[in-house]
Parts: structure tokens; C-alpha cells; sequence
């Protein structure tokens, strides 16, 4: 993405722009390690380090050897565990005794933009249309078609996906609202707090549905993670890796030392990733 830049406005500025988009990925991969910790931590009470350290290292363990087939590859597999896994949860949860009816005069589930805040939704809603520097992952895919057709196609699909991708948070977040947590086996403060909203996908997972309905559950958080940690981190290597070792400190290296600085890059930018996900504890924050 950054090589028409390097081409209009020479190779320092692209070197320079690099570093936002090297800033995006990381703090994007340390955000749903965060998130991927954090829903571990709630359904199987595993430790939120050892569940952020041990995603990372897998994530980058087949990013490293299998570079952008595997993250292809993975993706796709990943992609269906998230439809199925976030789709089986909805009318468990739904249906739950402690969840009050959505057309109830006294669940307020939509919310409001609070004062001032007009403006952050304008920016999120326009970056999301449009995209912005740190999304290479996106361009990766689209520049990597065979075609110009395909790379449409892939836009379009991907476009409707999202869509339907993102109806099952929405209805979580509805039915969370809903429901009595007094009520359930939650034993956390209520009403809830900022640090509990925070982690509500794990909390409707673990006591709103059966234990068989959070497992998938959390298979599809799992792959969610998994399938943009390891965008981000190959993304960010390549970039570093061809457009600043290759273009401004050695215009005349091989392809096989292109491959290791992004080997080396891989691991850096996990290990990045993994110290901001264990040290930030907000995952908007990260956001």
C-alpha cells in the first residue's frame, strides 16, 4: 500500500509513513490479544498472561513458517468457526429466563452518543468506509488477487460479510442488556461497571448459554483473534521488510534476505504486541 506513496513522494517519505501504519497493527494485534485474554479469563479461568502469551506465540508461530498461504489458509477456516460459533450462541442466550423481552419499554438497549462525542462516531464511521493508513491487512488481500475481477469481487463479498458478521454482536450486546444479572450465577458488582462491559461477550457466553453452546462461543472468539492477529503481524513485517529494509537500506538485497528480515520482523512485531496487550489493561484504550 505504501509504494504509490514511495513513488509520488520518494522512499524517506514512505519510510515515514510506515511508522503509523507499524503503530495501527501493533496496537490493533495487542487489542484482541487483550480481548482474546480477557474472554479466556471469564469461561475457563485461565489466567489472562498465559492466554495472551500463548495466542501470540501461535499466531506467530505459523505466520513465520507459513508466511501469507497460511494466514490465507487459516483465514478461512477461522471465518466459519466465527459465523457458526457467534450464530449457536444468539437464541440460547435469547431465550434465557433472565433476559427481559428487547421490545420492553424498560430495556434500553439502543443508548445515545453522549455530548461531544458526535464527532469521534463521524471519524470511526468514516475511517471504516474509507480505511485509513494502518490497514494494510485489507490491501494485502486485494493486491495479492490474481485479477482486478477477483480483487473486486473480494471487495464486495467482504463488504456483505461484514454485515453479517456484525449482527451477532449487536444481539449480544442487546440481550446483555436485557438481562437480570443479579439474577444468574454472576457474582460480579451490579449494576454492572465499566470494567464488566467491558468483557460482556465472555459474561453472555458463560451464563446465558449451556457450556457446549460458550465452547463453540469461544472457538469463534478464538478464530477471530487468531485470524487478525496474524494480518496484523505479517502485514506490518512485509511492510518493513520491502518497502524500508529493501528500499532505503538495501536497495540490492536478495529475495532470500528479504524473507529473513521478515522473519525477524514477524517475531518483533509479536513480541511488540504481547507486551502492550500485558501492560494496557483497557482494550479501547488499545483501540
Amino acid at each position: 500500500m505504501l509504494d504509490p506513496l514511495q513513488d509520488s513522494f520518494g522512499e524517506r517519505m514512505g519510510g515515514l509513513l510506515f511508522l503509523p501504519a507499524l503503530c495501527g497493527e501493533v496496537f490493533w494485534a495487542a487489542g484482541i490479544l487483550a480481548a482474546l485474554g480477557a474472554t479466556l479469563s471469564v469461561i475457563i479461568d485461565m489466567e489472562q498472561e498465559t492466554s495472551v502469551i500463548l495466542s501470540a506465540c501461535i499466531a506467530v508461530f505459523y505466520t513465520l513458517f507459513g508466511g501469507l498461504y497460511s494466514v490465507a489458509y487459516t483465514d478461512v477456516i477461522q471465518l466459519f468457526c466465527i459465523f457458526i460459533g457467534l450464530w449457536m450462541c444468539i437464541p440460547f442466550a435469547w431465550t434465557n429466563d433472565h433476559v427481559k423481552s428487547l421490545g420492553s419499554m424498560d430495556v434500553d438497549w439502543i443508548g445515545e452518543i453522549g455530548e461531544g462525542y458526535t464527532w469521534f462516531y463521524l471519524d470511526y464511521g468514516l475511517l471504516l468506509i474509507f480505511g485509513g493508513i494502518p490497514w494494510q491487512v485489507y490491501f494485502q488481500r486485494v493486491l495479492s488477487s490474481k485479477t482486478a475481477g477477483r480483487a473486486q469481487i473480494l471487495s464486495y463479498v467482504a463488504a456483505f460479510g461484514c454485515i453479517l458478521m456484525a449482527i451477532p454482536p449487536v444481539l449480544i450486546g442487546a440481550i446483555a442488556k436485557a438481562t437480570a444479572w443479579n439474577e444468574t450465577a454472576y457474582s460480579g458488582p451490579w449494576p454492572l461497571t465499566t470494567q464488566e462491559t467491558s468483557m460482556i461477550l465472555p459474561m453472555v457466553l458463560q451464563y446465558l448459554t449451556p457450556d457446549f453452546v460458550s465452547f463453540f462461543g469461544l472457538g469463534a472468539v478464538s478464530a477471530a483473534v487468531m485470524s487478525s492477529a496474524d494480518s496484523s503481524v505479517l502485514s506490518a513485517s512485509s511492510m518493513f521488510a520491502r518497502n524500508v529494509y529493501r528500499l532505503i537500506f538495501r536497495q540490492r538485497a536478495s529475495e532470500m534476505e528479504i524473507i529473513w528480515v521478515m522473519r525477524v520482523s514477524i517475531l518483533v512485531v509479536g513480541v511488540l504486541s504481547t507486551i502492550m496487550a500485558l501492560t494496557i489493561p483497557s482494550i479501547y484504550g488499545l483501540w
